[in-house]
């Protein structure tokens, strides 16, 4: 029985010691009366920028928007140029299951390199959902 007493000492103990105190945030507030309207800034979808990689090591395929390229130099100077005009575009890398992974990391990073920061991965659905159990 004192057993979990001390627990729970200990326990609370160690809790209560990490609790962040509450303080004020400093506001400017319009005067007694004053409506304030801020204007939203219209925030558009971007259109994503679809990049296929399709093969195996001997040869490997680049798709950029459904549009093929001659190579993965040609897709990095598109997506160089597409960097400078819509670098919050996010970009969709859909990966092909025979492409080796070498590749899949150099595309990667020389696309964080043309200032694109919102990259992802294409995965495949499934059919039915897993059931879990």
């Amino acid at each position: 029985m004192i057993d979990v007493i001390f627990q729970l000492l200990i326990f609370f103990l160690c809790t209560a010691g990490f609790v962040v105190p509450e303080a004020v945030l400093p506001t400017e507030l319009p005067p007694t009366g004053a409506v304030a309207t801020v204007p939203r800034p219209i925030q558009r979808d971007a259109d994503p920028i679809r990049v296929l990689v399709e093969g195996t090591s001997g040869a490997i395929t680049y798709r950029l928007n459904d549009q093929a390229l001659s190579g993965m130099s040609e897709l990095l100077d598109r997506l160089g140029q597409l960097g400078k005009i819509t670098a919050g575009s996010p970009v969709i890398l859909d990966i092909g299951k025979d492409v080796p992974i070498g590749p899949v990391i150099d595309l990667y990073d020389e696309t964080l390199t043309r200032g694109f920061s919102s990259i992802h991965f294409a995965a495949e659905r499934r059919a039915k959902p897993v059931n879990s159990k």
